[in-house]
C-alpha cells in the first residue's frame, strides 16, 4: 500500500493507453454521455470548445473539491497537491477557463482542449498532435484524464509537477507559440473576468505562474477511477463483459502488455514506474 512516502516517489508517466483510455470509455458509456457522431469541429481537428465544455458538464456534473475522490485514501491524494496551490472552488473554476481559451495560443487557434480533446478521451487520438501554423510536434498528447496521480509529466518525465507542465505548451513554437509567458498574460490581463477571478482564486493580479497552478488545480479534478474495469480490479467478477474477461486475460498472458503495463487496484494507472 502507498504511505505519506508518495510525496518523494517518481512515477513513469508513460500511462498504458488501455488502462486510461479503458476507464475513460467505459465510464462515457455508463454514464450514458456517448459522444455524438455530429460532434461540431473547430480549428486542427478538435471539438468545440463550447461543445467540450457541455460533455464536460455531462461527464461531471459537479466536483466538490473539499473531498476526496471515491476510491482514494484521503491522505495519499492530499499528498498529490502542492501546499502553494490547494484546491479550492474558485482556482478549479478559473482553470477551467483556462483550458479552453484558445487567447493562450500566439495565432487564437489552440487551447488545452485542442490535444486534450474531452470528446477524444482527453487527447487527440493522433499519432503526432497539431499545433499553430498547422505544425506538427514529434510526439502524441497523452490524456489529462487522471494526470493528477503523476508526479512527473510528459512522455519523458522532464517536467515535475503539473504547475510546471501547464505553462509548457503555452510558449512552445510548435504548440501555442506564445513566445513568452508574459504574452501569454497580455492575451488575457485586461478581461474583466479574468481579472476578478485572479483575484479570488490566488489575491493577485493576472500572471504566468498562476495560468499555469489554476489550470493544474482545474486538471486534478479530471478523476474518472470509478469504472467497470477499476470495479473488476476490486473483484466485482460482473462488472465487465466476457468479452473484456477474455481480453484481460490475453493481456496478462499470451500478450504479456503486463510486463510493462501491470494493473492492479493500488497501480491504477497501469505503468512500471520507470522510462526504460
Amino acid at each position: 500500500m502507498y504511505t505519506k512516502k508518495i510525496q518523494s516517489s517518481r512515477w513513469s508517466p508513460i500511462v498504458s493507453l488501455i488502462a486510461l483510455f479503458g476507464m475513460v470509455l467505459l465510464s462515457l458509456w455508463n454514464t450514458g454521455a456517448a459522444v455524438s457522431a455530429e460532434v461540431p469541429k473547430g480549428e486542427h481537428g478538435a471539438a468545440e470548445m463550447e461543445y467540450q465544455s457541455r460533455l464536460l458538464n455531462r461527464l461531471q456534473p459537479s466536483v466538490d473539491v473539499s473531498k476526496t475522490p471515491a476510491g482514494f485514501d484521503s491522505v495519499i491524494w492530499q499528498a498529490f497537491i502542492p501546499q502553494d496551490n490547494a484546491l479550492m472552488p474558485e482556482r478549479v473554476s478559473l482553470g477551467r477557463k483556462l483550458y479552453f481559451d484558445k487567447r493562450l495560443s500566439a495565432d487564437g487557434t489552440v487551447s488545452c482542449a485542442t490535444c486534450h480533446d474531452v470528446t477524444r478521451g482527453f487527447t487527440d487520438q493522433l499519432a503526432v498532435s497539431e499545433g499553430i501554423k498547422e505544425q506538427f510536434g514529434h510526439r502524441n498528447a497523452p490524456t489529462t484524464l487522471n494526470v493528477a496521480l503523476l508526479q512527473t509529466v510528459f512522455l519523458d518525465g522532464r517536467s515535475p509537477t503539473l504547475e510546471h507542465q501547464a505553462k509548457m505548451p503555452i510558449t512552445n513554437p510548435i504548440e501555442m507559440g506564445m513566445p513568452d509567458g508574459q504574452a501569454a498574460v497580455n492575451a488575457i490581463k485586461n478581461d474583466a473576468e479574468y481579472q476578478a477571478a485572479f483575484q479570488k482564486a490566488y489575491r493577485r493580479q493576472v500572471n504566468y505562474d498562476d495560468i499555469g497552478r489554476a489550470i493544474a488545480a482545474f486538471e486534478r479534478t479530471l478523476i474518472f477511477m470509478d469504472s467497470p474495469f477499476r470495479r473488476f480490479l476490486n473483484g466485482d467478477e460482473n462488472a465487465i463483459s466476457s468479452e473484456a474477461n477474455q481480453g484481460w486475460v490475453l493481456y496478462n498472458e499470451k500478450g504479456r502488455c503486463v510486463t510493462c503495463h501491470p494493473m492492479n487496484p493500488s497501480n491504477p494507472l497501469g505503468n512500471r514506474q520507470s522510462f526504460s
